[in-house]
């Protein structure tokens, strides 16, 4: 029994999710901007495509752009870690280290339950953190990073010399 792969769904602009996907594994990076893009206003709820659109825009250089657009995934999924490191990461690669720090920080909270716990005015007990709530879109990424943050939350650190935070 041979099995025949799914057509791919085509948004009304003509671009979908693989196409997207595509134009990244190519690093063509205006027609992902552009497929991003659309797929943006197709999907207007859609965190991960803030996410990506935003790393896309920062890759071309336009920080503002990608700010703007980590903000929105944020805004949209407020729970999940991604949108709080791709900020921080954004924060950090622009020399703005206080700001990646806070970021860090709150994807910390964020990834540990401690957040949650906050928002509904509970006092923190780290023995007692439960992980927050997340859909399923978000396990994978949240995962990932995680252990982007593990690795990269050590990277800003308060010099000893001037007393500020430095790269």
């Amino acid at each position: 029994m041979s099995t025949t792969p799914a057509p791919q769904v085509l948004a009304p602009s003509g671009w979908s999710f693989e196409s997207a996907a595509e134009c990244v594994r190519r690093s063509d990076w205006e027609s992902a901007r552009q497929a991003y893009g659309a797929l943006a206003i197709e999907h207007p709820t859609h965190a991960e495509v803030r996410c990506n659109l935003g790393l896309i825009e920062q890759l071309l250089d336009h920080g503002p752009a990608a700010l703007r657009h980590f903000d929105e995934a944020v805004r949209l999924q407020p729970q999940a870690v991604r949108p709080y490191l791709l900020r921080a990461d954004l924060h950090k690669t622009c020399g703005r280290h206080e700001a990646a720090l806070s970021e860090y920080d709150t994807a910390l909270l964020r990834q540990s339950g401690v957040w949650a716990g906050l928002e509904a005015g509970q006092a923190h007990d780290p023995s007692s953190a439960q992980p927050a709530s997340r859909t399923s879109l978000d396990t994978r990424a949240d995962r990932e990073a995680l252990a982007h943050l593990h690795a990269n939350r050590g990277t800003t650190r308060r010099c000893t010399r001037c007393r500020s935070r430095c790269a």
